[in-house]
């Protein structure tokens, strides 16, 4: 059989997993002594002016006073819905916001019930003028369940968008917000993977994580045939308050570009900036455990960093033992994100969950963020509908209560960012060696510099051989601990078929680095790889963590 079951099309796996971190985050908050009382039950905003400093003076005057959680209180009848009852909860197109005005942008919204019980307020915005968008039975169909009688409010929204050349009527889903500050997005032709969130507190650290959720939205009503959106979030968390903004645009790519001003409630030193939740389970690399006719399961494959000194970085994901926390200390970063380079459909062989159209998400910072690091943090999962990696950036010193703080980035959703002038690792494997104390590596690489060697050296008479051209490269191979026993680089002269960036052309000569690790006592390892030619770095650098898992025969 060669498509698993599926989840539902109103919730895909993405989803699924979104709504177990919200059930997570419920118990997070009652484990801190919170409880889940109702607070502004019923209560829905009037008429009133609204720009973004109405917006941060709201989020700075919330901050002084105690937090109070969002309401969910519901009819037993919605908050006792299981998962299926629940996703057969439909929105009705026809009354989508903006829907029948020639807008290219509409917004539906998300029924209240199950895991997603927090009532979230929505308004949208006219002429300055925000108004609130109060719930409404008949905008869904509710199949069974009895409509309530209150207004019980919303729980999120997604945004559709038309393109150019499709039919008037013809949207397709680009960015769903749903459950705690979570958002997600794609671009045109790609399925739904990788969450960010509005912020994060204690991801993947030890103790209890504290999740940040967006209260309220404001939906600006775009100009006739705008080329962008404009929606508001105020968050709240008992630890911090945020007004944000999102510029939303959507072409070849889906880009955000996001103005954020934070006000902590006390002092914060685990918190994390534009971060990015995503699934790894398994790849070629390792797939130890895993009986699976895929060769590949994940959202994403590797974390990208351009650190403000210029080096790339990628660090290959894993399915670690336990939790495994890196962070790379980096000034003013210039960009990281997750990344799903692998793309093809070979590659996966998964007709349902199609992972090779999967969104890579790339933050850029529009501003100095001065000293800190990307944090990654690697969660054992064991399977595909449960998220296990998260990234973001955390500032070195820790944020002060009662202050104010502000970061713009832009949100790249896509399939990869453009190529620079590095070669790129397309495919890394790992397995046992000859020797049971070792652990065999193998990276290739192509493009960037190694493109422009090709054409200088097959031009040279007479042609350079495969071993003059690799003897001009040399690999530089670092480890944390235990011993490096040998590594070389070689050149493969035709490439038939490349598993990353699009690739798939035969003839490109790419070139493989190959070495050997004996760990000896140590239980985890961090791995570098670079290509020099001479004094200058050619290649990315690629990293990794070992760890004993990862050496069965060891």
């Amino acid at each position: 059989m060669l498509q698993r079951p599926r989840l539902s099309p109103r919730l895909s796996s993405p989803v699924f997993r979104r709504a177990v971190l919200q059930k997570g985050m419920a118990a997070g908050l009652a484990s801190l002594g919170l409880s889940l009382r109702p607070a502004l039950a019923g209560q829905v905003s009037q008429p009133a002016s609204f720009d973004a400093e109405t917006l941060e003076e709201r989020a700075r005057s919330l901050a002084r006073q105690p937090y109070s959680p969002p309401s969910q209180q519901l009819p037993e009848m919605l908050a006792g819905l299981d998962y299926d009852r629940y996703g057969k909860i439909r929105f009705l197109p026809d009354h989508a916001l903006w829907r029948g005005r020639g807008e290219r942008f509409e917004a539906e919204f998300f029924h209240r019930g199950y895991l997603f019980k927090d009532r979230v307020t929505i308004n949208e915005i006219v002429d300055g003028i925000s108004h609130p968008i109060r719930y409404n039975p008949s905008w869904f169909d509710l199949g069974d369940i009895s409509p309530p009688e209150d207004d019980i409010g919303l729980a999120g929204f997604r945004i559709l968008a038309r393109f150019p050349g499709t039919a008037h009527r013809d949207r397709k889903e680009i960015v769903v917000f749903l459950g705690a500050s979570y958002f997600r997005a794609v671009a045109p032709g790609q399925n739904f993977g990788l969450s960010a969130r509005g912020l994060a507190l204690g991801s993947g650290e030890s103790g209890t994580e504290e999740f940040p959720v967006f209260r309220e939205f404001w939906l600006e009503r775009p100009v006739q045939d705008a080329d962008h959106l404009v929606i508001y979030a105020l968050l709240d968390s008992p630890s911090i308050t945020g007004a944000f903004r999102f510029v939303l645009r959507s072409d070849v790519e889906t880009v955000m570009d996001v103005d954020s001003v934070l006000f902590p409630r006390r002092d914060i030193d685990n918190i994390g900036i534009a971060p990015l939740t995503s699934m790894f389970w398994f790849d070629p690399s390792y797939r130890v455990g895993v009986d699976d006719y895929r060769q590949a399961v994940h959202d994403s494959d590797g974390l990208l960093i351009h650190t403000g000194a210029g080096e790339i970085i990628w660090r290959s994901l894993a399915d670690p033992e336990k939790v495994q926390l890196s962070s790379f200390a980096d000034h003013s970063p210039r960009g990281f994100g997750l990344m799903q380079r692998q793309r093809g459909f070979p590659a996966y062989e998964d007709i349902g969950a199609r992972y090779d159209l999967r969104p890579s998400a790339w933050v850029e910072p529009d501003e100095d963020w001065g000293e800190g690091a990307v944090h990654l943090a690697e969660l054992p999962t064991g399977t595909e509908f449960q998220d296990n990696i998260v990234t973001f950036w955390r500032p070195t010193a820790p944020l002060k209560g009662g202050q104010q703080y502000r970061y713009a980035y832009r949100l790249r959703w896509c399939d990869d960012i453009p190529a620079r002038a590095l070669a790129r690792v397309v495919a890394f494997r790992a397995g046992a060696s000859a020797d049971p104390k070792r652990r065999f590596f193998m990276l290739d690489l192509a493009g960037g510099d190694l493109k422009a060697d090709e054409k200088m050296l097959d031009a040279m008479a007479p042609p350079a051989s495969p071993r003059q051209l690799a003897a001009m490269l040399v690999p530089e191979v670092i480890c944390s601990a235990g011993q490096l026993k040998w590594a070389e680089i070689k050149r493969i002269p035709a490439y038939p078929v490349a598993s990353m960036h699009g690739m798939q052309r035969s003839g490109m000569a790419l070139y493989r680095v190959g070495f050997e690790l004996e760990p000896g006592d140590a239980s985890l390892v961090d791995l570098t790889v670079r290509v020099r030619r001479g004094k200058k770095v050619i290649s990315e650098s690629w990293m990794y963590r070992w760890t004993a898992k990862d050496h069965p025969r060891r």
